[in-house]
């Protein structure tokens, strides 16, 4: 393969990547950057020019987070209270619903033990999975929480060493 033939492919590829349906294209309509590095040391160099000149992108939560916020009292944590809250809420006219139809049961004489025995198991049921639906956010969030707040050290450390690299040269 000729070296022109070569570059035709590459920027086929690019244009498959970058172009509307291309696996890159929704990032890089919204801002983010490409390059493409050839093996060499300049390359290289040019790459890493580029990211230390850009500022740091800080997702808002981690924001948030640095500023001594609790993971409840984010944008973030409060839409996830409001989910819950939804979903309580959602559990709740489920459970009314149950009740309703219980009463509704009980006119028939024959079928009421049967018909309450399953209310109250739909019912126990749905407060055990409100409960272990609430337990297993409780848990997404404090594993969220030392999540992010690892990967905001590790973004400091990360800039750190770019600063102090940068600075060394």
């Amino acid at each position: 393969m000729t070296q022109m033939d070569y570059e035709r492919c590459v920027e086929v590829e690019r244009e498959q990547l970058l172009g509307p349906g291309g696996f890159w294209h929704e990032m890089v309509s919204q801002g983010a950057g490409h390059a493409r590095y050839n093996g060499t040391l300049q390359a290289a160099r040019q790459i890493i020019d580029r990211i230390v000149v850009q500022s740091p992108v800080y997702l808002r939560i981690q924001q948030e987070l640095s500023e001594g916020k609790d993971v409840k009292d984010t944008e973030a944590g409060q839409a996830l209270i409001t989910e819950l809250e939804r979903q309580a809420l959602k559990r709740e006219r489920e459970l009314a619903q149950i009740k309703r139809d219980m009463l509704k049961a009980s006119k028939n004489a024959e079928r009421n033990a049967q018909v309450l025995e399953e209310q109250y198991q739909v019912s126990d049921d749905l407060m055990k999975k409100m409960q272990q639906g609430q337990e297993n956010m409780r848990k997404m969030l404090e594993a969220d929480t030392a999540m992010l707040q690892e990967r905001i050290k590790e973004l400091q450390a990360s800039l750190r060493r770019k600063r102090n690299c940068c600075t060394t040269q």
